[in-house]
């Protein structure tokens, strides 16, 4: 799990959480293709938090938590 300024990203990876690394404003992790993964993303602060998720550099899509929320994102696979 990552944490920064009352924000938080898991990354689960066949069931399993990933290692997170911090590199800027950005959380970076590696999975294996035909890997299938979902994130949870959770805001502790008063304000919305937006994430943008990238894989291998292309958009996937952007989340928005609001204030005091916990989202679960559906699993999916790299392909």
């Amino acid at each position: 799990m990552a944490n920064k300024n009352g924000y938080s990203l898991k990354i689960l990876t066949n069931n399993q959480p990933t290692i997170i690394v911090e590199n800027g404003n950005c959380f970076q992790t590696s999975i294996l293709k035909g890997s299938k993964y979902s994130l949870e993303l959770s805001n502790t602060n008063s304000l919305p938090v937006d994430a943008y998720l990238k894989i291998d550099g292309k958009k996937m899509g952007s989340y928005r938590t609001v204030s005091y929320t916990h989202l679960t994102l559906p699993t999916k696979r790299i392909v």
